[in-house]
């Protein structure tokens, strides 16, 4: 079976909207995959089972997860930042078909890399600050200082 990995950073002293925060985690994804890494019905628990709409969350999910080497290449860049520690982390499969992807939440906040510090591909990753996101999917903020 294919393997998929997902990347998160803890960035330091972030500031979002006036405010600076000790520590948020953020949760990189990848956006407009054109093909997934591991085929839906391998990737997805019971995915035969599912209708089309219940597919679509857990399909998003597996759309966002990186390969190997595009999460060792996005690593890579994000370490040239002192203010943030990046893991990778290997996602089991198959997922849960409950499984919801970044864009999926309905509060997310998109921070698109782009402009100067654009590297090959990186414009197809986007981050998701843990302030919008459930506690269950991130470590909490410490709070503005």
């Amino acid at each position: 079976m294919s393997s998929i990995f997902s990347v998160h950073s803890l960035a330091r002293d972030f500031v979002y909207q006036g405010k600076q925060y000790e520590e948020v985690k953020i949760t990189w994804f990848v956006v407009e995959r054109q093909a997934p890494l591991a085929p839906y019905a391998d990737a997805i628990q019971d995915y035969g089972q599912l209708d089309e709409k219940d597919r679509a969350f857990p399909e998003g999910y597996i759309n966002e997860q990186f390969s190997r080497p595009e999460a060792e290449a996005l690593k890579k860049y994000l370490e040239r930042r002192p203010d943030a520690a990046t893991q990778v982390e290997e996602i089991e499969l198959p997922v849960l078909p409950n499984a919801g992807g970044c864009r999926a939440e309905t509060a997310t906040i998109s921070i698109c890399c782009t402009g100067r510090n654009r590297i090959p591909c990186l414009s197809r990753w986007k981050a998701t600050s843990a302030c919008a996101l459930p506690s269950s999917r991130s470590a909490a903020m410490t709070g503005p200082r």
